[in-house]
């Protein structure tokens, strides 16, 4: 099981006091008069006076802060002042979003949107923010076997780690030549990719491409025979040196497709710089995929 991303603490809710006083709205280190009782790392919620802050380290009985999250405005505060330990909702959805728990992360909060995306291979495909709040991807003409709709962009810095929820639909043409889908990774000077990709019958797998039509290798894979109700679970993983791709039949226990390899073993530069997704759908024009949950941390 994956421990790549940064997890929200619980803590108990608690009154503590502001030790030193906060001058102004930009301060980053608040000092309490003992902060003891709290963990050293992040991420939790306080409040100050009307202000929320976010909590992402602790040394001795000094926070390291965030100010003005969920909507609140950074001020000054006095020495003195009461400190609460709250929850809050968007500390709860990155609770939820970090657990993988399918349909409550999915799909109203999606951290990205239509227009984040640049195409490679776009042909007349299509990406629209649905209404339903997932994006949707449709992949136009229907291109044969290996014809990647590729959506991406660049890579942030590293390290990182992409979790996504990818539905391909049930009628997509079944066998080895047949459509997939499924998270992508890219370099800016060659035209090669790695997917985690989906195939409706023959479970999951970690390819490499020479280009959006040229098929090079399979790293490793498993089989899952049909993909989950609701979507298929994907997680590309980049600590800096090595890349490694998962996948989970409900977004909470993570299996390998393969051990973690140089990030720079095919993608050969740099190592990834660009994320993405993509759709190959071999026989039926307009065919979509839905991007159910994306989380980028």
């Amino acid at each position: 099981m994956d421990s790549g991303m940064r997890r929200t603490r619980f803590v108990n809710a608690q009154t503590l006091t502001l030790g030193t006083a906060l001058q102004n709205a930009t301060e980053t280190s608040v000092v309490l008069s003992d902060a003891s009782s709290l963990p050293a790392e992040g991420d939790f919620n306080i409040t100050i006076g009307s202000e929320i802050m976010l909590v992402t380290h602790r040394v001795s009985d000094t926070l390291t802060v965030v100010r003005g999250v969920d909507d609140t405005i950074g001020t000054s505060h006095s020495s003195g002042a009461n400190v609460h330990v709250i929850a809050t909702k968007t500390g709860m959805e990155k609770i939820i979003y970090d657990s993988g728990l399918p349909r409550a992360a999915n799909p109203t909060n999606l951290t990205v949107s239509a227009a984040d995306f640049s195409w490679d291979n776009q042909g007349s495909s299509t990406l629209d923010d649905a209404t339903w709040g997932g994006l949707v991807l449709a992949a136009n003409p229907a291109g044969g076997s290996h014809n990647m709709r590729i959506a991406y962009f660049n890579a942030p810095t590293e390290p990182w780690t992409l979790t996504a929820n990818i539905g391909i639909p049930a009628s997509t043409e079944y066998g080895v030549n047949g459509s997939h889908a499924g998270l992508i990774l890219g370099e800016s000077s060659s035209t090669k990719w790695e997917t985690v990709s989906l195939r409706n019958d023959s479970g999951l797998s970690w390819w490499r491409w020479n280009s959006v039509t040229t098929y090079a290798s399979t790293v490793g894979g498993v089989d899952f025979q049909t993909p989950p109700i609701g979507g298929q679970w994907m997680r590309w993983v980049n600590d800096g040196t090595n890349i490694q791709a998962f996948v989970s039949v409900d977004g909470v226990n993570w299996l390998h497709l393969a051990s973690a390899a140089s990030k720079t073993a095919w993608l050969s530069t740099d190592g990834p710089e660009y994320l993405g997704f993509y759709y190959s759908n071999h026989q039926l024009d307009g065919e979509s995929i839905n991007l159910n949950a994306w989380l980028l941390t």
